[in-house]
């Protein structure tokens, strides 16, 4: 059992026997994690100094909440810890399971719920994705320059990486006044890099030319 079972968010206000039950199933269980669903059985197993509806009030809680799966198969019944094979590992001698797995139509494991450091019940927030990158929100950026710019880069079939993008809009602003000079002198001479003309007809790079390379 690890620590992160016990600082579960559900089973810390459920009745406290869900928890009970809920180890011992873990105990008695194959190295597969399952078992017979034999409610008569896993009480005098693991529970038996308490009334029988008390554990099977308890299997129904744990199916209900995703820690257990009851499911049928070739006419018997069977519990499956979820994530059991994940978080055990069975001495080597230890027979194979018997009991077919939970596999028929119908039959649908439910995460179960543990918490973050454990993996196993309460899952990880999901990660948030990052907001696409806004070139309007991006002070002193030529919007239009810029949108130029991304499609010719888009054209020539050197798109500006995403990763990129806010390195690249900071060159661009680096050119002030001269964005859409520079967008257009870099098209019309089919340059990769972003460079504005120079007073002698020379390409320059822009200021921020230390992002020249990842664009």
């Amino acid at each position: 059992m690890k620590p992160s079972l016990f600082r579960n968010e559900l089973l810390a206000v459920s009745n406290p026997l869900f928890t009970v039950v809920f180890q011992g199933l873990w105990c008695i269980a194959d190295r597969a994690g399952r078992l017979e669903d034999r409610p008569a059985k896993i009480h005098l197993e693991i529970n038996p100094g308490r009334a029988f509806d008390s554990t099977t009030a308890a299997l129904d809680w744990l199916a209900e909440n995703g820690f257990i799966l009851r499911y049928e198969a070739d006419g018997a019944k069977f519990i499956q810890v979820v994530n059991f094979a994940k978080h055990q590992n069975p001495h080597c001698k230890e027979p194979e399971s018997t009991i077919p797995a939970p596999c028929k139509p119908g039959a649908s494991t439910v995460p179960a719920r543990l918490i973050p450091d454990s993996g196993l019940l309460i899952p990880d927030p999901p990660k948030r994705s990052e907001a696409p990158f806004a070139p309007s929100v991006v002070s002193g950026l030529d919007v239009a320059a810029w949108n130029r710019w991304v499609g010719y880069r888009k054209q020539i079939g050197k798109p500006l990486k995403p990763a990129s993008l806010p390195a690249a809009a900071k060159q661009m602003v680096a050119l002030g006044e001269g964005q859409a000079a520079a967008v257009q002198h870099s098209i019309a001479n089919s340059y990769q890099g972003l460079f504005p003309p120079s007073a002698n007809g020379q390409a320059k790079a822009a200021k921020s030319d230390p992002y020249r390379n990842a664009l």
